[in-house]
């Protein structure tokens, strides 16, 4: 039997264009937007850490294109 983990309720207020970009995902993706945030949280939290460790966040595009993220 697994114990679920207790869950804390966040209200988010985001600039229009920010929350055309949600619905867009959820519309895209079929998924919650508590789950499209969540997702988004533990790639900001990677890529932070891999910043903070001195480690690069490159994108890698199918056409061979290769983006490096910088400021997070």
């Amino acid at each position: 039997m697994s114990v679920s983990k207790p869950r804390r309720r966040f209200d988010v207020h985001m600039p229009p264009n920010i929350a055309q970009d949600m619905q867009d995902l959820e519309y895209e993706t079929g998924l919650s937007r508590g789950e499209i945030f969540r997702r988004a949280m533990a790639l900001y939290k990677n890529a932070k850490q891999t910043q903070l460790a001195r480690g690069n966040v490159i994108f890698r595009y199918l056409d061979g294109e290769i983006r490096e993220v910088i400021g997070i």
